[in-house]
């Protein structure tokens, strides 16, 4: 917070921006530079993260800009991470907008997505947990457009994908915290619902 906080942003705004020239006229040299295509996404990506609060419809279309340039890439396992990524803050931006059918719509897109990586290799605990996130989101993304029954079965989802990991790792923080997340959502979805 304060002036410092303010300058920092803008500082990393203008790095950001200089990586997308560069990765722009990397791209007009080498078109087929993959490297650079997904620099020049995260680039964007990381620009819209700072403006979202202050400009959602900035956000949008930074978001928007990227998935564009995603989908040149390789539709590889951490390409499809980073457009769940993208477009779980596109949902974000949706929601500051009051656009809950458009954050709806692109949410439901990122879940099945998720849900596909997850079910193509069940032993990819990275893609449950994505999974698990992902359903996370969609469960307020629902719970937004009024939707409880269909939130309250996404968050329950995500808590059967989470139980099962914490089976076979019952050390792991993360994997613990965010069950706890899951469920005190529920909690905070039943109460509304009992209101």
């Amino acid at each position: 917070s304060g002036p410092f906080a303010l300058e920092n942003s803008t500082e990393a705004i203008n790095c950001y921006r200089e990586q997308t020239a560069l990765s722009e006229r990397a791209l007009k040299m080498f078109p087929s530079d993959m490297r650079a295509r997904r620099a020049l996404a995260v680039s964007i990506y990381k620009i819209a993260n700072m403006v979202i609060d202050k400009d959602p419809n900035a956000a949008v279309a930074g978001y928007r800009q990227a998935m564009a340039v995603i989908t040149g890439l390789p539709q590889t396992a951490p390409t499809l991470r980073l457009l769940n990524g993208v477009e779980g803050h596109l949902v974000h931006a949706y929601t500051a907008l009051g656009k809950t059918a458009e954050a709806l719509a692109q949410m439901e897109a990122a879940n099945n997505r998720a849900a596909q990586m997850a079910a193509g290799d069940p032993q990819d605990d990275r893609a449950k947990f994505d999974l698990a996130t992902s359903d996370v989101t969609l469960a307020h993304t629902l719970a937004a457009a009024g939707k409880r029954r269909e939130a309250r079965q996404s968050l329950l989802r995500s808590l059967h994908i989470l139980e099962a990991m914490i089976k076979r790792d019952p050390e792991n923080k993360v994997i613990e915290d965010h069950r706890q997340d899951v469920k005190d959502d529920l909690a905070k979805l039943d109460k509304k619902a009992a209101r």
